[in-house]
């Protein structure tokens, strides 16, 4: 979709990471951020990460979702 909306409208494209959790699901968080990374890359587009977000301390009790600290980092990211 990126590629095809980049292609049509001649706008610059930033694809967000997947934020962080506090979950067994994070190693796959982290190798989806890897290829989509490498793929924005391959495609010249923009990637924005999110290394600087500590699910311990940024995640709500459900490991989940962010708490309002966790939210600030993210809107600091864009």
């Amino acid at each position: 979709m990126a590629k095809f909306i980049k292609k049509e409208s001649r706008s610059d494209i930033i694809i967000s990471a997947i934020v962080p959790r506090r979950s067994k699901l994070n190693n796959k968080v982290k190798s989806v951020n890897e290829i989509l990374e490498e793929q924005c890359s391959n495609l010249n587009m923009g990637f924005v990460r999110h290394d600087n977000i500590n699910p311990k301390y940024h995640c709500t009790h459900s490991g989940l979702h962010l708490n309002d600290s966790g939210n600030d980092v993210l809107t600091k990211n864009f």
